[in-house]
């Protein structure tokens, strides 16, 4: 569940794949309080808001901005536009297996084994 929340946060597109199992398994969403400006919004297919607010009201380049020992690189397959981006480093459920990003995306999601 950790990644399919981050991947909102890193592509800073909709996710456009999610385990078919990961908002059943989830139950609910834990309360969320978001700092102002940022406001609990639901983002493309995600189970839980998130805290976003638009680049006009944060600008913050997503891609760069992050210093974790938890990233990783762009998956080999990602498009060039990737470039810079970084991916936090994949834990997939029982089940599932890492494999490449899902179209345009950037970083490895996980698949059914």
């Amino acid at each position: 569940m950790f990644v399919t929340l981050t991947k909102i946060v890193l592509a800073a597109n909709p996710i456009e794949y999610i385990s078919p199992y990961a908002c059943e398994k989830l139950g609910s969403c834990p309360g969320l309080t978001c700092p102002p400006p940022l406001e609990a919004t639901r983002r493309g297919k995600g189970c839980c808001p998130v805290c976003w607010a638009p680049d006009h009201i944060v600008s913050l380049d997503r891609h760069k901005a992050i210093k974790s020992p938890y990233t990783t690189k762009t998956h080999d397959n990602a498009p060039a536009s990737c470039e810079g981006a970084k991916c936090f480093q994949l834990v997939c459920p029982r089940g599932e297996k890492p494999g490449p990003p899902p179209p345009g995306g950037c970083c490895a999601s996980c698949v059914v084994a």
